[in-house]
């Protein structure tokens, strides 16, 4: 249901992020992600993370998407991202999940992400948020699994960065989808 609902922001399917259209989706968005929170905290309550080994890749991918876009709950999420970094030593989380996860609070909490994960688009080009030691964010990526900074701004640019989805706003609404 996550991605279910962010699918005509994805792929645009003919909805401007700055039209009318975008209010309903977004109000929607909004509902089916505390839903899914709700829903999250209960599971892990009962069965902690879903880990790779016991529940596979995709269940642990599903459950940090739900995390992921919990960003009205700062503080779960900073729960949850100290969870990952542990399961994360035993390759029990992916590393992007964490990655992703740690620069999206990173940045809620006013400081720079440390791998690139997050920016906005601007005329059709993807500008990262400020990066700490960006010398050294390849290498980062890398020991996390994910493709080096240049690839992965293709990417994005490829899959966001169209004339309907470009942005000048840093309230840019493509951070509640990604």
């Amino acid at each position: 249901m996550d991605q279910e609902i962010r699918e005509p922001l994805l792929h645009r399917c003919g909805v401007e992020l700055n039209g009318p259209a975008l209010k309903p989706i977004a109000v929607a968005l909004i509902a089916a992600d505390q839903w899914n929170q709700k829903q999250l905290q209960l599971i892990l309550g009962r069965i902690g993370w879903p880990v790779i080994s016991r529940y596979g890749a995709e269940a642990d991918r599903t459950a940090f998407l739900i995390v992921q876009h919990a960003t009205n709950d700062l503080s779960f999420q900073r729960d949850i991202l100290a969870k990952l970094k542990k399961l994360l030593a035993t390759k029990e989380t992916g590393g992007e999940n964490y990655a992703l996860l740690f620069d999206r609070v990173r940045e809620d909490e006013h400081g720079r992400q440390r791998f690139g994960s997050q920016g906005q688009c601007h005329n059709g080009t993807w500008i990262f948020d400020p990066i700490e030691d960006p010398a050294g964010v390849d290498k980062r990526r890398a020991a996390l699994g994910m493709p080096p900074l240049a690839r992965y701004k293709v990417i994005v640019e490829k899959t966001y960065c169209t004339k309907s989805t470009s942005e000048d706003s840093p309230s840019h609404p493509l951070r509640m989808i990604h």
